[in-house]
């Protein structure tokens, strides 16, 4: 019905079975068991690493355009540094299939903006840094900032 309120109870109605419906089904091996290399203790999940190296790649191109101003060598390096930080996320975190390759993705095709962003911050941080010490040498020196 068009326009009719639809309450509290009518919606519990409609959506507790369906929850409690998926809440217990089991996969029961419904994935095949995963890849996994073991290098120097570390477990890598092979086909997340290639899902997450595929969404990089394939999002790249499309950043190209965005961050035309870089040379080329400047470009492969800020996709070198996003191929690493996914692949690492992917290790430490095990993500599902499908976030490791939309997460590749917008990384793939957002990073430099993250890494640009990341690099401001530090500066901020940095300069805070020296601010905060200047100030602490000149009030043990007794000296003003125009000294």
């Amino acid at each position: 019905m068009i326009g009719s309120e639809v309450t509290l109870p009518k919606f519990l109605l409609g959506w507790l079975p369906a929850l409690m419906a998926s809440a217990v089904v089991d996969a029961g091996g419904a994935y095949p068991p995963p890849i996994v290399l073991e290098l120097s203790g570390i477990e890598i999940p092979v086909i997340r690493c290639l899902l997450g190296a595929l969404g990089i790649f394939a999002a790249r191109p499309l950043a190209r355009k965005k961050e035309e101003a870089l040379p080329l060598w400047q470009f492969l390096l800020v996709t070198a540094v996003m191929l690493l930080m996914v692949e690492i996320w992917i290790v430490e975190s095990r993500p599902g299939w499908l976030l490791t390759f939309a997460v590749a993705i917008g990384l793939g095709f957002s990073g430099f903006s993250l890494i640009e962003l990341l690099g401001d911050q530090l500066k901020e941080l940095v300069k805070a840094a020296f601010d905060t010490l200047k100030q602490s040498i000149s009030r043990l020196t007794g000296k003003k900032d125009g000294d």
